[in-house]
């Protein structure tokens, strides 16, 4: 082989070398570029995951503070429904007892104004009945009513005069509730024939024993 034709073939080869060279060159600036281009989005990717955690971060915390918000508030809710019923008990309690106090109060009225009405019969009666007493002793002998008490002049000669003794001694065993005085000249005697006569040692008292003889009667049950 000549050394033209080597030299030939030697400079074919570098040209294919060459574009060879200049062809593989070129797709790797391609794929340099597409690399980097593909790193830019990795790296745009990895931003982008960054702010996502970020803000799932966020959403969490927010999601938490909402959590810690509503229990606090089903926590007051709960407060609340407890204190209304609790207020709704004691409401109920309050009326009940108001209720018991007005039957109570009711019933005191009823039994005071039953009261008032009975005191008030039993005043009349015994009224009534004092005023009988005072006209039956004034049949007796002179008597004159003096507020709560009869006073009755028996004069001189009582002691003597069996049958009004008699009469007197009737006319205050008929009635009760009273306390006799008996006071001036004779009184010692007139209180022994008294007590003969049947009437009660402890109603009947010793007064004075100066001037007329005479007899009081008190009303004892309107003292």
């Amino acid at each position: 082989m000549s050394r033209r034709l080597i030299v030939g073939l030697a400079l074919g080869a570098l040209a294919v070398l060459l574009a060879v060279w200049f062809v593989l060159d070129r797709k790797v600036e391609r794929l340099d570029a597409a690399l980097g281009r593909e790193l830019g989005r990795v790296e745009n990717l990895d931003s982008l995951l960054g702010d996502a955690n970020t803000r799932i971060d966020d959403a969490y915390r927010r999601m938490d503070e909402a959590d810690r918000r509503r229990n606090a508030a089903e926590q007051r809710i709960a407060e609340a429904d407890s204190a209304v019923a609790l207020a709704g008990e004691e409401r109920s309690e309050a009326e009940t007892a108001a209720q018991e106090a007005m039957e109570l109060g009711e019933a005191a009225r009823k039994q005071a104004e039953e009261a008032r009405r009975r005191e008030e019969a039993e005043r009349r009666r015994r009224e009534e009945e004092w005023s009988r007493l005072a006209r039956a002793l004034g049949k007796v002998a002179s008597a004159r009513r003096e507020g709560g008490s009869v006073a009755v002049d028996l004069g001189p000669g009582f002691v003597q005069d069996k049958e009004k003794i008699s009469r007197l001694a009737g006319v205050l065993l008929a009635h009760h509730g009273y306390r006799v005085t008996v006071e001036g000249e004779g009184a010692a005697g007139a209180e022994s024939y008294l007590l003969e006569a049947g009437i009660p040692q402890d109603i009947l008292t010793l007064g004075a024993a100066g001037g007329r003889l005479r007899l009081t009667v008190r009303d004892e049950l309107s003292r």
